[in-house]
């Protein structure tokens, strides 16, 4: 027989264990409600990086962004963030970190800062210039000792318009001090300003079609189209060196290169003062077939051109059919505006062809 004691302790352990159960699938329950990380959620390492686009497939705003640790060497794989909302805003310190490509999809941050330091290896923060809603208490920017350009959307944005508490020290020269930055944003060394993403598709000739939009071209050398096949060695497949003003622009190019796989993309801003930034990097996976799909990543529509297939489905990470039809026989356009940001797949006559990024 059990004592009245150890009855009463073995009940506290089944609440106990009962209470855990409940708040862990209640955690569970909102992270499947958000597809994202829970509040206060740290990248440590590159593994759980490298691991966010199939732990969270279709988390595009993360509910802030910390991001400490010795290993971290690249945030790629972060390239579907389009926000950081949160009590954290974005925070960053990390001592292997030397650039912030992994970012260039993000347009608004807010929260408590956005902090970048500590940063040793720290040279390229071109990554963000496509931020161009910033609303923190702090932005800092501080002991980033190999970073000397710093004139990018959002900091121009905080020294121009005053709206948080400022300090920007410990970097190179050219990227301390307030007045100092105010002097370089005003003074029109701001980079070209991105419209619109890359975006890349098979047109009808078979050719890799590239589209991106920029305006501001002040101090404007050139653009470099880049490719790569393992999204980390890039080369230079072709140089744009027309001359444009303030005005927006779209531009197109045509890689005709012959290749099949997948082949990934990113165009290089570069101006006159030697300062460079980067576009988002956009991929596309190349047949054999005749069957072209464009553009990607996709904002509302993609369109097929051909004539070799008879059904085509969309799915998602989980293997979840989000979309279907048959051809046409011509052209046809997919209305795709309903469905969140994340990866998909794009399967016809039941055949994987293309990985499809919706942005």
């Amino acid at each position: 027989m059990f004592s009245e004691l150890e009855i009463n302790q073995k009940n506290l352990v089944i609440m106990r264990i009962v209470v855990f159960v409940f708040f862990f699938q209640l955690i569970c329950s909102i992270r499947g409600l958000t597809q994202c990380p829970v509040p206060f959620f740290t990248f440590t390492t590159q593994a759980e990086i490298n691991a966010f686009p199939s732990d969270f497939p279709n988390c595009t705003t993360i509910p802030g962004l910390r991001i400490t640790g010795a290993n971290i060497t690249n945030l790629d794989s972060l390239i579907q963030l389009t926000a950081s909302i949160g009590s954290w805003g974005i925070q960053i310190s990390n001592t292997n970190l030397m650039n912030l490509d992994g970012l260039s999809n993000i347009t608004t941050v807010s929260g408590e800062a956005f902090y970048l330091g500590f940063n040793p290896l720290l040279t390229d923060i071109s990554g963000i210039d496509n931020i161009s809603n910033v609303d923190v208490d702090n932005f800092e920017i501080v002991g980033n000792g190999m970073l000397g350009i710093c004139a990018f959307t959002p900091v121009c944005d905080a020294v121009i318009n005053q709206n948080a508490v400022l300090t920007f020290s410990g970097n190179l020269s050219t990227c301390n001090g307030v007045a100092n930055l105010n002097s370089q944003c005003i003074n029109g060394t701001l980079p070209v300003h991105w419209e619109k993403p890359l975006a890349v598709g098979q047109n009808e000739n078979s050719g890799i079609e590239l589209n991106w939009t920029t305006s501001m071209h002040i101090n404007h050398e050139n653009f470099e189209i880049q490719s790569s096949k393992d999204a980390k060695n890039f080369f230079v497949i072709a140089i744009d060196r027309e001359e444009y003003g303030t005005e927006t622009i779209s531009h197109t190019y045509v890689d005709h290169s012959d290749f099949y796989g997948t082949i990934y993309y990113r165009i290089r801003q570069n101006d006159q003062n030697g300062r460079s930034t980067y576009s988002n990097l956009a991929s596309i996976t190349k047949s054999k077939s005749k069957i072209h799909i464009y553009p990607n990543p996709v904002q509302n529509f993609i369109y097929i051109n051909s004539s070799d297939f008879s059904f085509l489905k969309i799915k998602n990470q989980y293997g979840e059919i989000i979309e279907q039809l048959e051809s046409n026989g011509e052209s046809d356009r997919i209305d795709l505006s309903f469905i969140s940001a994340g990866m998909y797949f794009v399967y016809i006559n039941d055949e994987l062809i293309q990985k499809l990024i919706k942005i």
